[in-house]
């Protein structure tokens, strides 16, 4: 997910509670440490997801100690701003302007932007610059159709490394059609078999009661969930391997 090889997108499945949307903060965390040049670009689906992104990377870049100052830390710009919350670390954060040029300038001196794919979307119209973000990490992905995710790989040049976290069995969009909710499981970019991925399956649930988990992993994932300590299982579609 960190190494910066952009052969194949990295796509991250798992059931609720496995921690993709934790694996994701602490792959940022990682990038941030060993690459301090590095400028990514975080999505979700909702605002209520990206705030809940927003507050993990928080706390996950306040663990590091390297995060308590603002000459280390990396620029973190939520859009729209979150709330702030009472007791919680807050790394250095960009302001947020109003205007298109001075948000889009905004963006450009973040290293880390947090925001929906719509969001992304904007930034773009706004005129940020293509091939601004070294990475892409797309949360929920499951729950996006293709054209949603496109909204924000118009960011992403050949080199960009591209990272899809979603629940590919069970989190999955739905289409109204008239009068009927359609199950469009094979219009998200996770369902498909054909995209040349390096896949990871999470199959430990640390949210959830057991049985809760078990269920799932019946239903969705042919028992490969538990309530264990950590542990996974990857495959890939490509010829190399991915981390």
């Amino acid at each position: 997910m960190v190494r910066g090889e952009p052969s194949a997108p990295v796509v991250v499945d798992g059931a609720v509670g496995t921690g993709k949307t934790f694996l994701l903060a602490h792959a940022c965390a990682f990038l941030f440490a060993r690459r301090p040049a590095a400028r990514v670009l975080l999505c979700t689906d909702t605002e209520a997801s990206a705030d809940d992104l927003h507050l993990r990377l928080l706390s996950v870049l306040a663990l590091d100690p390297a995060a308590t100052t603002a000459a280390s830390a990396p620029r973190l710009l939520r859009h729209p701003p979150a709330a702030p919350l009472a007791n919680v670390h807050h790394a250095p954060l960009a302001s947020v302007p109003s205007s298109a040029s001075a948000l889009v300038a905004a963006a450009s001196a973040a290293s880390l932007l947090v925001c929906t794919v719509e969001t992304a979307f904007m930034f773009y119209t706004c005129g940020l610059e293509k091939g601004s973000f070294s990475h892409i990490f797309i949360d929920n992905a499951s729950r996006m159709t293709e054209p949603q995710c496109f909204l924000a790989l118009v960011h992403a040049t050949p080199s960009t490394s591209l990272v899809l976290a979603g629940d590919a069995k069970h989190d999955v969009p739905f289409l109204h059609v008239k009068s009927n909710r359609i199950v469009a499981s094979h219009l998200t970019p996770m369902g498909r078999d054909s995209l040349q991925a390096h896949r990871y399956v999470l199959t430990v649930s640390h949210g959830l009661h057991p049985a809760v988990s078990a269920l799932l992993g019946r239903w969705f994932y042919a028992s490969s969930s538990s309530s264990a300590s950590c542990s996974a299982s990857s495959s890939s579609s490509s010829s190399s391997s991915s981390s």
